[in-house]
């Protein structure tokens, strides 16, 4: 069975155990927090384990404040109305931190589920609101997972039956779901939520598995979706025009993969491991190719102790964020490099230090820029 497949079946399996689960009452409370000067909120939590904590930390990897909290496999984190949203792939308990300090937990469709169990499968950024999930479980005709979005202020749930689900995207009344089938054959594409009617489109399939079957966050490119992965020795890229709903894919040559892409300049820019950056055009023709010349990406690319567990897009710069899976140095949780979107260039690096640690909290490593 493909990797990625294995991943999210595993994980699937792990919710349904419900040995230690608990609710931690963890609610109504309020820091004084002392944030001047951070850059970035970092989220770490354990997997398995009520553990969870916030940094907020400077250029430098500074900590300028954190705070632990009980929070059970929080896996992202999100920024939306001066708010910070932390959600759990365990449970159907979340946390949000307001601008004013104020910490509470709270739970999605609690009324229409109320079940603690149901966990989150993405968090995604909508125009209203975050785009939220659930992991709903078994039911009459098979496996239901649902989008929870928001439509002039009415909140509205689109479930779909048996389908992993990945990430989401808005555009215009739609929402464009990255999910693989929980049956059959595990193909894997997108679907795609009318906003108004709350129906969803069968699922368009990509070719190649590779493509869509993993966890890599989609891209806007103009009116098209950018997917991109790597599975069983292959990595491709496909395109998913959000007018038509034409798809476009091709596969990397031999052990070349793709580590991230972004926009920048009009164009898509595809940065894989064999240290090349690739210029694309809408229709994704070539129009570009160079050698990134950068000892720092190099090295961090080729670590086998490190991941990339979240790519956050500005406007000239992209931050990387490169967690680390050293298990015997507790307190490194890897760092955060930026990069010159022109050239791939290194603008800075932040460490991420959960100094003081007693136990290695990089299960779960989010980022998000301080605002």
């Amino acid at each position: 069975m493909k990797k990625y497949i294995i991943v999210f079946l595993v994980i699937l399996s792990l919710i349904l155990i419900m040995a230690g689960y608990k609710e931690t009452g963890e609610e109504h409370k309020k820091y004084e927090l002392n944030t001047k000067g951070a850059k970035y909120v970092v989220s770490l939590s354990r997997q398995l384990e009520h553990n969870a904590k916030l940094l907020f930390i400077d250029e430098t990897g500074k900590e300028m404040d954190s705070f632990k909290y009980k929070g059970y496999g929080i896996f992202e984190l999100a920024f939306f109305d001066s708010n910070y949203y932390m959600y759990s792939m365990r449970l159907n308990q979340h946390y949000k931190l307001e601008n004013n300090g104020k910490f509470d937990s709270f739970s999605l469709q609690k009324e229409k589920y109320n079940d603690i169990a149901m966990a989150s499968w993405f968090v995604s950024k909508g125009k209203e609101f975050l785009i939220e999930s659930m992991n709903i479980g078994p039911g009459e005709n098979g496996y239901l997972s649902s989008v929870v979005y928001r439509k002039n202020g009415i909140i509205k749930e689109a479930v779909f039956n048996n389908r992993l689900l990945a990430d989401a995207l808005e555009y215009k009344d739609k929402i464009f779901v990255k999910c693989t089938a929980d049956a059959g054959n595990l193909e894997s594409g997108i679907s795609v939520i009318n906003m108004d009617t709350n129906k969803i489109t069968d699922m368009k399939v990509f070719d190649d598995d590779c493509i869509a079957s993993g966890r890599e966050k989609m891209v806007q490119y103009k009116n098209k979706i950018i997917l991109y992965g790597y599975m069983d020795g292959m990595s491709g890229l496909g395109t998913f025009d959000m007018d038509t709903y034409d798809i476009d894919s091709f596969l990397m040559e031999d052990d070349e993969y793709i580590a991230f892409v972004y926009t920048y300049d009009d164009l898509l820019y595809v940065v894989t491991n064999k240290n090349i950056l690739y210029k694309y055009d809408e229709h994704l023709n070539l129009v570009g190719k160079e050698i990134i010349k950068n000892e720092y990406f190099s090295s961090a690319i080729g670590n086998k102790k490190l991941y990339i567990s979240k790519i956050i897009n500005q406007e000239d710069v992209i931050h990387v964020v490169y967690a680390s899976i050293n298990f015997s140095e507790i307190e490194n949780m890897g760092y955060i490099e930026v990069y010159n979107k022109k050239n791939m260039a290194t603008v800075s690096r932040t460490p991420i230090i959960n100094k003081g640690a007693k136990i290695w909290m990089g299960e779960h490593v989010d980022v998000v820029l301080y605002e």
